[in-house]
């Protein structure tokens, strides 16, 4: 969260004027929600640098790459909603997140929203090794059902 009169930030989620040490506001905050969901739906940041300053460049003053460039079959309307809280310009972007709630609400009934991933999406973000974190059970490893040792020796 922000505050208006301190630079407070991860230079990848911050908003222009923040970048640029103007006064921020609420809207800052939704700029930085727009970051999260064009990463969300694009598998990628709208913005790639190596370093917080190029970061806090590319916020200030380039436009976002088009959503759908990375993600073809994001609903157009959800594109115009990520890329509106993208705007460089705080007034151009929701007044309040009470702006965007409604919005959200507005699109939900859309029925051009809900998409299946083709297979393509499937196979690109199955895991490759889906169960490396599950370890056999044995006795040493009972001691995570806090005194169920009844239960544990079953197994």
């Amino acid at each position: 969260m922000t505050r208006s009169t301190a630079t407070i930030g991860t230079p990848y989620y911050m908003s222009p004027e923040q970048g640029k040490g103007e006064s921020v506001d609420g809207r800052g905050d939704l700029y930085s929600v727009g970051v999260v969901l064009f990463e969300m739906l694009a598998g990628r940041p709208p913005f790639v640098a190596q370093e917080a300053t190029a970061y806090l460049r590319l916020h200030v003053h380039a436009p976002p790459p088009p959503l759908r460039k990375f993600a073809k079959r994001t609903p157009r309307a959800i594109e115009r909603l990520v890329i509106r809280l993208l705007e460089k310009d705080p007034a151009k972007r929701f007044a309040d997140w009470a702006a965007v709630a409604t919005e959200l609400r507005r699109l939900r009934g859309a029925p051009s929203l809900i998409l299946e991933p083709d297979d393509d999406d499937k196979e690109r973000h199955r895991p490759k090794e889906p169960y490396r974190f599950l370890q056999p059970f044995s006795a040493d490893s009972r001691a995570i059902f806090f005194g169920r040792d009844a239960d544990a020796r079953r197994f």
